[in-house]
């Protein structure tokens, strides 16, 4: 049944499913009512009645009419209220729970714990302790979303939120005001606003507080000095110490005392002494002080914002044009040559335990120096929200950041840094954060619409994911009921849709992409994709807000079908003509092709046989050369032969014929026209040995080869250095009076085969000379060796065959230049 009940005292029960309605009255008026198993109770206005058994619980003393009656169950109790004092009924036992100032108007159950609406402010009640907040509205309703975030409707002051229970507001006036500076002491809190300085002193029985306006100037900064509070206006500087009140009436930014002196900073950094500052007491104002004492009281002539006390006595100032450094009288430039720090210095910072110094600029972020070095220079390069940052606080590796655009919190050592955007946990809308401070791990928060303070402990970091909403996907600019059988032409898609997260404020990037490609971001919550060719898509979009989370993944899919052209049957009917054309194409080459053939066929052959005899020809001019230095060796070696049989030399003579027959034998065996390097080397040597015969101790010889050169691979044409060797020893050496050296190398240079044959003869032009009478001038082997140089060269040029002196003319060098050839 569902139950409707009237302040008239009617009831009215809805059975939905026979259709049936029943009225009943009663006495008394009717509150609300609550299920417990199969009891169900009705309060009324005067008692708790079981309707089921018809018990009644009554607490008649305690009836107002003029009362608010509120019920709510929470846990396994049920909570009312009359007025302003909180019942619980448990165990059919009434039990009076507590009285507040003000009337409760709304009671509700909210993550186990009980949230009251009364007429000056919201409670939220725990077992342990209960929160106040909005102490000046009435509350009249709380619901809270699907992001964890809390909706406060009140009567005065429209709709209020909470985007964390451990985010307090406090209200130091009826209006929003802003505050500069907060500063903390034993159990108070003092805030520097612009409409005074003010005094919150926390109750120790509840989270309430009472604040207490002290003055009324404009505060800009407050300082704790020698257990004395100074509050820095524009207009005057008051020190208050125990009961007396000290009133200077001249302001400034910043003031420190050290005991002996003062300093105070405007536009200019003043310095007093303890005299000094009596006398300037007495005067009341400093422009009382003549120009002449003023510029002598003068110790830096730059605008300075912050002064910061240092070790061993020094001070640190925080100028419009960076950090100076005042230690025994003497003002320096705390830092050279630091770019991040040539700015308006803002807040500066020490982290004691790691000996380092964090300042704060007004245009080029956070810097963390180290023994007077950047350790980390932190700006929006790097992530941070802002470049423009008002305060700073730091507990151990950890930095919070007042920006003005809200607060992010830096963890750090001494090789990196990690930034975490707050706002979204602490509900900041974009709020310029004037002034930070830690008290007992509560991070109070200046702002200019006021005071807010935050539990680093019990605060509960939420995890904020956006919700993504897909509003409509438009096929040329018309909403189709089907997409997966898409024309050609509706190929232009326009997907509106909407990122849902309030707790980001609206600060909500999106990306997409097609087919699972790389994801591409998006300006705005439209997708317009143009011209999209045939197929299937599917089209992927997400949310990310300030905490980095991105929202579930919404697809979209779609097919596109092919136009008329591109489609199966066409494509088909179009390869099959295409098929046919091309054989009809082919089959008529084929028979052209065929003609051709015939009479190239006939033309090859022809060109076949001529290639066949001009290579016989070729052979037979080469064999024919090769016959015509046999001879010619032959000669030679039997006039060798004949001189040792004249001379009477018939052991010689048989040893020379021995050795002719094996090199006769040699050639012999070795009469195709290339032979390989190691059978030429043979050759040559068996040659050269047989010539050292007949010219005993006259010369000396050797054979080098590359170490690259296969010897038994590369060709060389036979007997091609037989004549050039035979010249260098009966013309170069012999007629050289001291025993000579005959050299022969073998290398391979750019594709080419070099020969040389060299002697530390007489020389090539002597030679010349000496021989320039007799007959025959020209070598015949000369003129046969060349001209085969020449056709395995196919080149009549002379560069491939050199005869040249030697430096100095101590001897003669023949270089022949060969293709490299492979013998097999």
């Amino acid at each position: 049944d569902h139950i409707i009940l009237y302040r008239d005292g009617t009831e009215v029960r809805l059975n939905f499913s026979n259709e049936t309605v029943i009225r009943k009255k009663y006495g008394n008026s009717l509150y609300g009512y609550w299920k417990a198993g199969e009891q169900i109770y009705y309060l009324v206005f005067d008692a708790i009645i079981n309707i089921e058994n018809g018990n009644k619980y009554s607490f008649i003393d305690r009836v107002d009419p003029s009362k608010n009656y509120r019920l709510t169950t929470h846990q396994s109790s049920t909570y009312f209220s009359i007025g302003n004092t909180l019942y619980e009924f448990s165990n059919d036992t009434i039990i009076p729970k507590e009285s507040f100032n003000n009337e409760i108007i709304h009671m509700r159950s909210i993550d186990e714990k009980l949230w009251l609406g009364t007429r000056n402010g919201l409670v939220i009640k725990s077992e342990l302790s209960h929160q106040l907040f909005f102490e000046s509205d009435a509350v009249s309703h709380i619901i809270k979303d699907s992001q964890n975030n809390y909706w406060v409707t009140t009567l005065n002051n429209g709709i209020r939120f909470i985007p964390n229970l451990d985010l307090r507001e406090y209200q130091l006036s009826e209006k929003k005001i802003k505050v500069n500076d907060i500063i903390t002491a034993s159990n108070e809190i003092f805030a520097g606003t612009e409409r005074g300085l003010f005094k919150i002193e926390k109750s120790q029985q509840s989270e309430q507080s009472n604040y207490s306006l002290i003055n009324n100037d404009y505060i800009k900064r407050l300082r704790f000095y020698d257990d004395k509070l100074i509050s820095i206006g524009n207009e005057s500087i008051k020190v208050y110490d125990k009961n007396e009140v000290q009133n200077y009436t001249f302001g400034a930014n910043d003031c420190y005392f050290n005991g002996s002196d003062y300093f105070f900073s405007s536009s200019v950094v003043f310095k007093f002494s303890e005299s000094e500052m009596r006398s300037l007491r007495l005067l009341q104002n400093i422009n009382s002080l003549k120009k002449e004492e003023l510029e002598k009281k003068t110790l830096l002539k730059k605008r300075t914002n912050i002064i910061y006390p240092s070790n061993n006595d020094a001070i640190i100032l925080g100028t419009s044009q960076g950090l100076f450094q005042y230690n025994n009288n003497h003002l320096t430039p705390f830092v050279k040559g630091f770019e991040s720090l040539n700015a308006s210095i803002k807040d500066i910072k020490s982290n004691k335990k790691n000996n380092e110094l964090i300042v704060a600029t007004n245009s080029k972020g956070l810097t963390i120096l180290k023994e007077n070095s950047i350790l980390h220079h932190i700006s929006k390069k790097q992530e941070l929200s802002s470049n423009t940052c008002n305060s700073i606080e730091v507990v151990d590796n950890t930095i919070y950041v007042g920006t003005n655009v809200g607060i992010d919190k830096i963890t750090y050592d001494d090789n990196a840094f990690d930034i975490e955007n707050m706002n979204t946990e602490l509900g900041l809308k974009k709020e310029k954060i004037n002034d930070l401070t830690i008290k007992d791990s509560i991070l109070f928060i200046a702002t200019d619409k006021g005071l807010l303070s935050y539990n680093l402990i019990s605060g509960n970091s939420k995890v904020n994911r956006p919700t993504l909403v897909i509003d409509s996907v438009l096929v040329n600019n018309s909403a189709l009921p089907e997409l997966n059988k898409l024309k050609s032409s509706q190929n232009n898609i326009t997907v509106n849709f909407t990122g849902i997260s309030f707790a980001d404020y609206g600060e909500i990037k999106y990306q997409y992409r097609i087919n699972n490609n790389n994801w591409i971001a998006l300006d705005g919550t439209v997708l317009a994709i143009k011209n999209i060719s045939s197929g299937s898509y599917e089209i992927d979009l997400r949310a990310r807000g300030n905490q980095n989370i991105w929202s579930d993944t919404k697809r979209i899919s779609l097919t596109i079908s092919p136009p008329f052209y591109k489609s199966v049957p066409f494509i088909l009917l179009i390869v099959i003509s295409l098929l046919l054309a091309i054989n009809f194409i082919i089959r008529k080459r084929i028979k052209s092709l065929k003609q051709t053939f015939s009479k190239e066929r006939k033309v090859l052959k022809e060109e076949q046989q001529k290639i066949q005899i001009e290579k016989q020809m070729l052979d037979l001019e080469q064999k024919a050369l090769r016959m015509q230095m046999n001879p010619h060796f032959i000669f030679n070696a039997l006039n060798t032969i004949k001189g040792y049989y004249a001379a009477g030399n018939i052991k010689e003579a048989n040893t020379y014929i021995s050795q002719l027959s094996k090199l006769l034998r040699l050639i012999l065996e070795n009469d195709e026209r290339l032979i390989p390097i190691e059978k030429e080397i043979e050759i040559i040597s068996l040659y050269i040995k047989l010539i050292q015969l007949r010219y005993i101790d006259v010369f000396d010889y050797e054979i080098i080869v590359n170490p690259n050169i296969n010897k038994t691979e590369v060709g060389i044409p036979t007997l091609i250095l037989q004549p050039l060797v035979e010249n260098a020893i009966i013309h170069g050496l012999a007629p050289k009076e001291e025993k000579g050296l005959l050299t022969i190398t073998f290398d391979i240079i750019e594709s080419k085969l070099i020969c040389k044959v060299i002697d530390d003869g007489i020389g090539y032009t002597n030679t010349l000379n000496k021989n320039k009478n007799k007959s025959g001038n020209t070598s015949k082997a000369l003129k046969i060796t060349k001209e085969r140089i020449e056709i395995e060269n196919n080149d009549t040029t002379t560069q491939n065959f050199i005869i040249k002196d030697r430096v100095h003319n101590t001897g003669t060098e023949v270089i022949i230049k060969l293709p490299v050839l492979k013998v097999w």
